[in-house]
C-alpha cells in the first residue's frame, strides 16, 4: 500500500476510523431513546449480574487488544523507510479499530436482547477509548519517533518522495 501524502494517508485512516464508530453509534443511539420512551424491550431478561459479567469480560478484552496495539505500535523500526513504517501503522491501526468495532458489536447486541443500558455505558467506554487513539499527524509522528525534516514534511502533509 502506498501513499501519496501524510495527508492521504490520515484521510485513509479515518475512513476506516469514523466508519467503524459510526455503525454500532447509530444502533447504540436510536435503541437508548427507545428503551427510554418504552419502545424497546430485551428480548430475554437477564439478571444484573450476568450483564456485568459479559461486559466486565468485553472490557477485560478490550483492555487485552489495547495494549497489544500499543506494543505492536512500538514494535515499528525506525530503521525502515517511512513508506513502510505508515503501510506498518495502516495495517496495525486499521486491525486494532477492527478489534474494537467487534467489541462494540457486543454492546449493541447486549442492548437490544437485554435491554440493558449497562451495555450503552460500555459502549461509551469503547469510545472514549478510541478518542485516545484517534488518528493524527501529530498522534503518528509522535508514535514512529519522526524526526528532523522527515517530521518537519509528515506535518506540513508534503508529498512523499520516494524513499
Amino acid at each position: 500500500m502506498t501513499f501519496t501524502s501524510p495527508e492521504d494517508f490520515l484521510e485513509r485512516l479515518n475512513q476506516w476510523f469514523n466508519g467503524l464508530i459510526a455503525l454500532p453509534l447509530l444502533a447504540i443511539a436510536y435503541g437508548y431513546l427507545e428503551i427510554f420512551s418504552g419502545g424497546l424491550e430485551g428480548l430475554i431478561v437477564l439478571d444484573d449480574r450476568v450483564n456485568y459479567v459479559v461486559i466486565s469480560l468485553g472490557l477485560v478484552y478490550a483492555i487485552y487488544v489495547t495494549r497489544s496495539y500499543k506494543h505492536q505500535i512500538r514494535a515499528i523500526k525506525g530503521d525502515e523507510s517511512l513508506m513502510i513504517r505508515l503501510t506498518t501503522y495502516f495495517v496495525i491501526s486499521k486491525s486494532f479499530f477492527l478489534k474494537i468495532f467487534l467489541i462494540s458489536l457486543l454492546s449493541v447486541l447486549g442492548l437490544y436482547i437485554t435491554g440493558s443500558v449497562a451495555f450503552a455505558g460500555f459502549y461509551a467506554f469503547l469510545l472514549f477509548l478510541l478518542s485516545i487513539y484517534r488518528p493524527s499527524l501529530l498522534n503518528v509522528a509522535n508514535k514512529l519517533g519522526l524526526k528532523g525534516d522527515v517530521r518537519k514534511d509528515f506535518l506540513r502533509k508534503n508529498s512523499f518522495t520516494i524513499n
